[in-house]
């Protein structure tokens, strides 16, 4: 019988990320993000999780906010906001730039 990967391992982060329902209902790819396997492979458990944290954050924002995210602007927009804030130096400059796009700050 297969085991589970432990939580913590890049086994675990790499289960959990491809199983979120924004990567099963192609979000991830629609938006170009970097979180298939083939980028996720290469990285470690905690890259993984923060990067798929952070795109599940900026995709519920932006639904929350009414945005469609069919739009190809809104596509663009919700890029630049995950890219900015996908470095640990950026993340808050990249929350920001969303919460304006979103309407929630000036």
């Amino acid at each position: 019988m297969n085991e589970l990967p432990e939580k913590g391992t890049k086994e675990y982060a790499l289960a959990d990320v491809l199983s979120r329902p924004n990567a099963i209902n192609g979000l991830y790819r629609k938006l170009k993000l970097p979180l298939e396997w083939e980028n996720l492979n290469k990285k470690d458990a905690i890259y993984i999780t923060h990067m798929a944290d952070l795109a599940d954050r900026v995709i519920q924002e932006a639904m929350d906010s009414g945005k469609d995210l069919d739009n190809r602007k809104v596509q663009e927009e919700l890029q630049a906001a995950f890219y900015g804030g996908a470095t640990g130096a950026s993340l808050a400059i990249g929350h920001h730039k969303l919460l304006r796009f979103l309407g929630f700050r000036k």
